[in-house]
This record gives structure tokens, sequence and C-alpha cells, in this order.
């Protein structure tokens, strides 16, 4: 019998007929069903960049007495024209131009709407190629007017982040705070990545290291640590390190190993939440077995902005891009893994 898991959400069932002795299957499967089955596989990310770009060219093209549902009717020689004159006069709501990304963002998400309900591709057919040659001299304008750059996200100020590091929703005497407070001091020492990526962290993840020097730190595993330094091709990346800071009460690797004690012990899931019970200072475990979700994670500076009351509300990228200058001493401690030798080779949390 000829075995078809090749396709296990596809068959409903399988109704069986022998035929000159071979046995062969047929299943049921509607042309609506595979279309849902296609979409499923594009990223939650990706189709809010589709129905962004459909809105914004439906909205180009409402304002021009003509309607997005015509465009298939319409031969690719005219689509064209429009897509040629879309380039140069596409604005924000507010008459503003678009960063180059989003300029870049808007025509994949209109590549892959025609390319699904039209059938031809607005980046890649010879049909459209003058509107693909203006959309590279628009690029190019844009990179003469300096517009090209993408908006660097805020960077807390010195003062609000000294309020945050001091208030208690970073205080290490409750699960709460203590989760928060190494959550900022490991996105400020040594995390570049993403939602997805912190909620994938494993306290296997995390190595306790000491340098030539004797000196304690906390590492983190290369696919989590230099994810963003490796998609932006650098060669030679600096391993970066949360050093012990001995008599400081806000030393991070101190905060981070009492939070590795009181984790559960049940789970390797590095972000746990907190014990919704009363909890004693000796107990040996603060947290529950259950992960903290991605957009707990994702939306984490913006809660404390709220919570410290800080002067405006910031974003986790604001903690990327202060890196580990808050502390002076701090800035010589990123090496180059390929410059030192170091005393140990560290070992997993566990």
């Amino acid at each position: 019998m000829t075995c078809c898991s090749e396709l296990p959400s596809l068959l409903t069932y399988f109704v069986w007929q022998i035929a000159d002795g071979v046995y062969t299957s047929f299943p049921t499967v509607s042309d609506e069903r595979i279309d849902e089955l296609l979409d499923n596989r594009l990223s939650q990310n990706t189709q809010r960049i589709i129905d962004n770009s459909v809105a914004i060219f439906s909205r180009y093209l409402h304002a021009r007495n003509t309607s997005l549902a015509d465009f298939c009717q319409l031969p690719q020689s005219e689509v064209n024209e429009h897509l040629q004159n879309f380039y140069q006069e596409i604005r924000k709501r507010d008459g503003s131009s678009y960063t180059q990304s989003g300029y870049i963002s808007i025509r994949y998400g209109l590549q892959k709407h025609f390319c699904k309900n039209c059938g031809y591709d607005i980046i890649n057919d010879a049909a459209f190629r003058s509107s693909a040659e203006v959309f590279s001299a628009v690029m190019g304008e844009m990179r003469k007017l300096g517009k090209c750059f993408v908006r660097h996200k805020q960077q807390i100020s010195q003062s609000d982040f000294n309020k945050l590091y001091h208030s208690s929703v970073l205080s290490t005497a409750d699960p709460v705070g203590l989760q928060n407070k190494v959550f900022i001091d490991v996105m400020m020492h040594l995390s570049n990545c993403g939602r997805d990526d912190l909620r994938k962290m494993k306290k296997s993840d995390f190595h306790i290291q000491i340098d030539s020097a004797g000196q304690r730190y906390v590492t983190l595993n290369d696919s989590l640590a230099r994810s963003r330094h490796r998609e932006a091709g650098e060669e030679v990346v600096p391993q970066r390190r949360m050093y012990h800071l001995p008599g400081n009460p806000r030393c991070p690797v101190m905060s981070f190993e009492k939070y590795i004690l009181k984790l559960n012990r049940n789970s390797d899931d590095f972000w746990q939440k907190p014990a919704t019970r009363r909890l004693m200072l000796e107990e040996l475990c603060w947290y529950e077995t259950v992960p903290v979700g991605v957009n707990t994670l994702a939306s984490k500076m913006k809660t404390l902005s709220v919570e410290a009351r800080l002067s405006t509300i910031y974003t986790n990228h604001c903690l990327r891009a202060l890196g580990g200058c808050i502390w002076p001493e701090q800035s010589a401690n990123v090496h180059d893994s390929t410059q030192e030798k170091h005393s140990n080779y560290g070992r997993p949390v566990e």
C-alpha cells in the first residue's frame, strides 16, 4: 500500500480502489481548501505587509477614479503605467514621503498580491520593466536626498535609564521585578534578537565564564547573540559579555544568577511566567512552567515605561541601541572571541 504521508494536512480520507492489481488513492480536497493551506504558509508579518500595501495602493487608485478590483482585467501594459505613476506619487496620509524600506515593503506586498490574484510578477516580468526602472530611479533620488536610511529607534536617555534602573519595577525582591531587571540587562548587554528569538531563549543558551583576568561574565549562544551582526554581513563578530560588577548592588550577573536559581526546574524556558501565589523570599521557585508570551516580551519596554513613569514610551529597540554603554568601565568588555583564550570553556546554566 502506498503511503501518502507527504500530504497529511490535505487528505481528509482515502478511497481505495483496486485497478489492475495496483492500489490508488483519491484525496477529496476542494480548491478553496488548497488556497487556504497555501495562505496559511505566509507568516503573520508577511500578511500584514501585503494587506498594508494593498490598502495604500487602493487608496491611490480611488483618488484617481479607478479601483483595484478592475486591475486583473487590464492589459499588463496599462498596469505597468499605473505603477510608474504610483512609484513617483505615493505619499503617506500626512503628505510626507516613505523611507526606502517603506517603499520596498509596499512594492513587495503588491508583488505578492498580483502574483496570487492576477498571475503576473510586477517586479521580474518583462512587461513591467519600465515601472521597475522608475522604481530604481526613485530609490536613487531618495539616496541623493538622504531619505534612504531606516529611521533609527530612539535610544533611552541617561536620566530615564537611571530612573528605570532604580525604580521598584526592577526590584529583585519579587519575581516580576527580578525578571524585569534581567530582561533589561540581557537586552542591553547580550541580546540583539527580536521578540521571536526572545521567546525561544532557553536556560541552556546562557553560559557563565571567567576571562583571563579572573573576572566572571555571562555570555549567550552565538545563534542568538550574533544573529543581527550576521544579517548585516559582518565577517568578524565581537562576542558580547555581561560582566560581574563587584560591590554594585545592581550587578547584572548577580541578578542573573538569582533569577536562574528561582526559575522552575521543570522547564528549560528562560522567560517563565512569575508565580501568582504569594511568595516568600526564601522560596526556591518563583516561576511557573508556563512560558511568557511573545507579545508580552515584545512590549516589555512599553510596559516598563508606563510603570516607571518615564518621560516617553520606549520600545525594546531603545535597549539595543544603548548596548553596554551605561557603565563606562564596561565599554572595553566587548572582545573579539578570536583574540583571547578564555580560562575555561564556560559552563552552561543548569
